[in-house]
């Protein structure tokens, strides 16, 4: 019997979508089934009173104001009750707490890593015989952060994912499953991620068939780039956006879907610019094009600055719903 942990640190769209997969795939398999979720963030998988009314309304509402640009709700999954879910609170990543729950307990022999910030230790990932790593690029260009943001912004004619065996260096395992969507002119990164996601999801089945089997993966091949936190947060941070180009302010929104905008003394998750006309917020690129700000963390801005004005938004907690990764 195959028994699986997975590693997610996310409950959006495209994470929800594989963990559902994983999920009902091995429980169709009777050699393999799910033994545990691990988190480093377990808000993400509770459902308190309200708080699935309150992220409901909001989903509505964001695809009410972006019904323009494609943008659909993004999907939750609830972890069955059968599956216990381990927290950083109480089992910290690559503790002996954590093996001994995982390995010895659970009878963990297999982790998938879906979307999971930590990074597993070689000590830990020696105690399991399998360990496979779901990433939103063509391996080996874009390890790291961000990637889906990274080739759009590059230009690159598609955008990919790759599920690979996990090594102690980061995306660096050999591969056993890779696809690929076009990346077509004016499409939203949020469309172009759901598409992927989709892909993954149906390409999912046959990687853990792969591991089943004991394939080793093909080692990566190819140039490879990395981008780190500090330059993501060069590219998506903007302090003085009147230093900036319209082009280039438009380019780093088309490729990441949110931006943090220094504007009038204050910082704001900036997803839609438009000209000026009758926004509040609003300023005067270094090409001479004034510009205002039409969408904040995907929600019209008029509607987010009274939420802040009466204490009910929190910008560092909110930005694009879009995993770019």
């Amino acid at each position: 019997m195959r028994r699986i942990a997975i590693f997610s640190d996310s409950n959006r769209s495209v994470t929800a979508g594989l963990i559902r997969c994983a999920i009902a795939y091995a429980t169709d398999q009777p050699e393999m089934s799910v033994a545990a979720l691990v988190t480093r963030n377990p808000q993400a998988w509770e459902y308190r009173r309200g708080a699935r009314f309150r992220v409901a309304a909001r989903a509505a509402l964001v695809a009410m104001s972006n019904s323009e640009v494609g943008w659909t709700p993004p999907q939750r999954f609830r972890v069955p009750p059968e599956i216990p879910v381990l927290t950083s609170d109480e089992f910290p990543t690559n503790s002996a707490e954590l093996r001994t729950r995982l390995r010895d307990e659970l009878g963990v022999d297999t982790l998938l890593s879906l979307y999971f910030g930590g990074i597993l230790s070689e000590e830990f990932l020696s105690a399991f015989p399998d360990a496979v790593n779901y990433h939103p690029a063509l391996l080996p260009r874009n390890r790291g952060l961000a990637p889906i943001g990274f080739a759009i912004y590059a230009g690159d004619a598609q955008i990919g994912f790759t599920f690979h065996r996990m090594t102690p260096g980061i995306d660096e395992g050999p591969i056993l499953a890779q696809g690929s969507v076009p990346v077509g002119a004016g499409v939203p990164v949020s469309v172009l991620t759901r598409q992927l996601g989709d892909l993954a999801v149906a390409t999912l089945p046959s990687v853990l068939d792969e591991v089943r089997d004991g394939a080793p993966g093909s080692p990566q091949a190819g140039e490879a780039t990395y981008h780190s936190r500090i330059e993501v947060r060069s590219m998506i941070n903007i302090a003085h956006p009147e230093e900036v180009t319209r082009d280039e302010l438009q380019r780093r929104l088309n490729a990441f879907g949110s931006l943090r905008l220094t504007i009038d003394g204050g910082r704001w998750p900036v997803s839609r610019l438009a000209p000026a006309n009758r926004h509040r917020l609003r300023f005067t690129t270094s090409d001479g094009i004034e510009l205002g700000v039409s969408h904040l963390a995907d929600l019209p801005a008029w509607l987010v600055r009274a939420r802040r004005r009466l204490g009910g938004f929190r910008p560092g907690r909110t930005g694009s719903t879009t995993e770019t990764g």
